[in-house]
């Protein structure tokens, strides 16, 4: 190919965005272009020339033909323009393509360019015409014969009048008043940084600033105190971005920083998000009750990211914490197809099951912490924690809580709609409409979770999650943990301490067991060493204890204090001894935490009887889901024997908690009264609630629950 491209001698051109100068045209035709930066050479027949060129890889500036200052400007549409450039623009065009294609072309001078004028006014009506000079000067500089770009001939007024007309200290004065003004977090008006420019420069006048002699400023060396318009220029000529972040903080990222697109999932379980909520809707804390003594529970969810699938959740009064994020994870993972029929009388099943790839969570402290990241480890689960208040990192759970509050829990009585201003206005206490107990309230939610959410079609997949599920696990089979033993050790709560001859102090209390203590000694010789335990939150009955030099975990280690313990979440119990040392007493003496544990039991429970419980009696009572997915302790005949169990839904492997003879510990004989009046949780994981249902009942009103969502206007399944 033989092109002849215009190119002359140290022309600068731009090649993948690095600038190269023309050096010369070599014998066989290829060109050679210098780095300007290093100097290295670059050769390119004219072939790759243009193969570069049309992929845009190429640029020669020099074969624009307008002034460099006016390159930029036209490079603007001219609809983006007001009206009267486009019109200009078409004028000053028609003079010129007129003298180009004029036969013979005419001289420029005065008589032939101005008979040339004359005959194109004419021609086209116009009644303003260009001096002879003015059309001499558009030849020469808005572009080449046969290449007249009609951008080109645009009114390049706007670049006229003239430039910063203020002296430089005073521009200096504005700049730094706009940064130490109104770039803040003050967020004060731009009125303000006026007046503080003209303060600055009365001071500066009047020699009070520190840079400054002391003396008054000599006459006429004063500065000028620039007008209001002035300011207001440069404050809105500042970079928007920049002061719009300093002005409002996150919320600018969330106004005006651009979004990436959500990344993208190839199948079920290969990412699961988990997150908080507080439920908008104030509920009853027990059934027997007629009294308004209710609060607003916590919902912590987990929804696969592929299919929007919902696999467990957890509803407590229990705030955010590691313990809630593990009990909804144990359900996520654990089989559950006869929970939503025994819970809430759903025939269908609830196929969520499975240990996931990847958990998305916040970056709170109960997922960043020491215990969670540790059990996701043991499963095989990446722990990804999104940046600090940016609640679209997580936008598919978002909008599942979105969901299901404008389809589910705003309908209810008690709502408070997310928006005080809205109650305000209509003037509703929420406190007064409410109706629903928190057992009703789990069996209408979980009813609403299987056969109406996950059956309605989500516009941006096109389908269900249910249906996308069931596809999706056809193509890429789910895992479950080798036992659900290990499922129920792996989401407990992790601690380090010391073990001794004398046990493991953990909280206040002791824990013995002279075979695996005389195990972890002997392994290390040493008379001291510091080692992992895990432990159930909601029961400090028993821990177990890592042994340093295998790894494995041996137990159980049972607290001294068995009768106090067992059944005792850490929370009661850090509350207890609060409570004991509130009340002066003894917070070592295991009678004296007895009987604050008996005396804080009766207060929640006369308080919700009275209408006057709160939310922490509801959770000191063990109000919660909690009981369908904790670990359980049962007794066995046999020390040594253990067996699985289920609780709710969740079979876990549960260990003896019969001691022998020489583990029991006596007491005199106010202590076992003590102890025979509280009574608390037998072989339950939470304390004896105020009216306890029955464990893992068989739902048998499944009219009931259908009543209620008919009544507050809930359509209960979604075909597709």
């Amino acid at each position: 190919m033989n092109v002849n491209l215009r190119l002359k001698v140290d022309t600068t051109v731009m090649i993948d965005q690095r600038a190269f100068q023309f050096a010369r045209l070599l014998q066989d035709g290829r060109m050679a272009f210098d780095d300007e930066e290093n100097g290295r050479r670059r050769v390119l027949d004219e072939d790759g020339f243009i193969e570069l060129y049309l992929a845009d890889r190429i640029a020669v500036p020099s074969w624009s033909r307008l002034p460099e200052k006016y390159q930029v400007a036209a490079e603007r549409a001219l609809d983006a323009l007001p009206a009267k450039f486009p019109q200009e623009a078409l004028w000053r065009h028609c003079y010129c393509v007129a003298f180009d294609q004029a036969d013979p072309r005419p001289r420029k001078n005065e008589q032939d360019l101005s008979a040339l004028i004359d005959a194109v006014a004419a021609r086209e009506g116009h009644t303003h015409k260009p001096d002879w000079r003015t059309l001499c000067r558009w030849l020469r500089t808005r572009g080449v014969s046969g290449r007249r770009n009609l951008r080109a001939m645009r009114s390049f007024h706007d670049k006229k009048g003239r430039k910063k007309g203020i002296d430089a200290d005073v521009e200096l004065i504005i700049s730094e008043s706009i940064a130490s003004v109104y770039q803040n977090r003050g967020n004060l008006p731009p009125s303000a940084v006026y007046e503080h420019v003209i303060g600055q420069i009365a001071k500066r006048n009047a020699g009070l600033l520190d840079d400054c002699s002391g003396e008054p400023a000599p006459a006429g060396q004063e500065l000028p105190e620039p007008s209001q318009a002035t300011v207001f220029r440069r404050v809105r000529d500042s970079d928007y971005y920049r002061t719009m972040r300093l002005r409002l903080g996150r919320q600018a990222d969330r106004l005006l920083r651009p979004l990436k697109a959500a990344p993208q999932h190839d199948a079920p379980l290969e990412a699961i998000i988990i997150d908080h909520t507080k439920i908008d809707s104030w509920l009853f804390f027990d059934d027997a009750t007629g009294l308004p003594c209710g609060g607003r529970p916590w919902l912590t969810m987990a929804l696969d990211a592929y299919s929007r699938y919902p696999l467990g959740y957890y509803i407590g009064f229990e705030p955010p914490s590691v313990y809630s994020v593990m009990m909804c994870l144990r359900q996520a993972i654990a089989p559950k197809l006869d929970l939503a029929r025994r819970k809430a009388g759903v025939a269908d099943d609830w196929l969520a099951m499975g240990v996931p790839f990847k958990l998305i969570a916040d970056n709170g402290k109960e997922m960043v912490g020491y215990s969670l990241p540790n059990a996701c480890a043991e499963l095989g689960i990446e722990l990804e924690t999104s940046p600090v208040r940016t609640p679209h990192y997580k936008g598919i759970i978002e909008r599942f809580f979105g969901t299901m509050n404008t389809r589910f829990i705003h309908r209810l009585p008690g709502t408070t709609f997310g928006d005080a201003r809205k109650l305000k206005a209509l003037e509703l206490n929420p406190q007064e409409e409410m109706c629903i107990s928190f057992l009703t309230f789990e069996r209408m939610f979980l009813r609403w979770l299987v056969k109406d959410y996950a059956r309605s079609r989500n516009r941006s997949m096109g389908t269900t999650p249910e249906k996308r599920w069931i596809e999706g696990t056809q193509r890429h089979r789910v895992e479950l943990p080798a036992r659900m033993g290990d499922l129920a050790h792996s989401l407990s709560r992790y601690a380090r301490r010391s073990i001794s001859r004398e046990g493991i102090k953990f909280e206040g209390l002791t824990y013995r067991n002279d075979n695996v203590v005389r195990t972890i000694l002997a392994s290390v010789r040493a008379p001291r060493v510091d080692v992992d335990l895990r432990f159930d939150p909601t029961d400090l009955g028993c821990i177990y204890v890592r042994e340093p030099q295998t790894g494995q975990y041996l137990g159980p280690m049972r607290c001294d204090e068995f009768d106090y313990a067992k059944g005792l979440s850490l929370w009661q119990h850090r509350l207890i001894r609060d409570e004991n040392r509130r009340r002066e007493r003894d917070s070592k003496d295991f009678r004296d935490l007895m009987i604050t544990r008996a005396e804080l039991i009766e207060e929640t429970a006369q308080a919700i009887r009275e209408g006057r419980g709160k939310a922490a009696d509801a959770r000191f009572q063990g109000i919660g889901s909690q009981k369908s997915t904790t670990i359980a302790v049962v007794q066995s005949d046999n020390s040594s024997t253990t067996r699985p169990v289920s609780v709710g839904n969740v079979p876990m492997q549960a260990t003896s908690t019969q001691r022998s003879d020489e583990e029991t510990r006596e007491g005199d004989a106010s202590t076992q009264a003590v102890v025979s009046t509280v009574s608390l949780s037998g072989t339950g994981s939470a304390p004896t609630q105020l009216n306890p249902p029955e464990p893992s009942p068989e739902f048998e009103d499944e009219d009931d629950t259908d009543a209620l969502l008919a009544k507050y206007s809930f359509n209960t399944i979604h075909k597709a």
